[in-house]
């Protein structure tokens, strides 16, 4: 992944593409190239069952958020 390609001339962010084609171009400034490395990593990720209930937001208690 490199980041700030808003920074880099059109040439040289093509040259990069030719040379690397693997590599994703992002810009966190303007979000240019993100959903593509999210739609890339979410590929790579394997789908598995849910492994806690929906409507559980933590594996911590109560407690831990809301000490005395």
């Amino acid at each position: 992944m490199l980041n700030k390609t808003d920074t880099l001339a059109p040439a040289a962010r093509d040259d990069l593409a030719r040379a690397l084609p693997q590599l994703a171009m992002i810009s966190a400034e303007t979000g240019d190239g993100v959903e593509t490395l999210l739609a890339s990593i979410g590929a790579l990720l394997p789908e598995s069952p849910f492994l806690y209930p929906s409507d559980e937001i933590s594996t911590q208690t109560l407690r831990f958020f809301a000490p005395n």
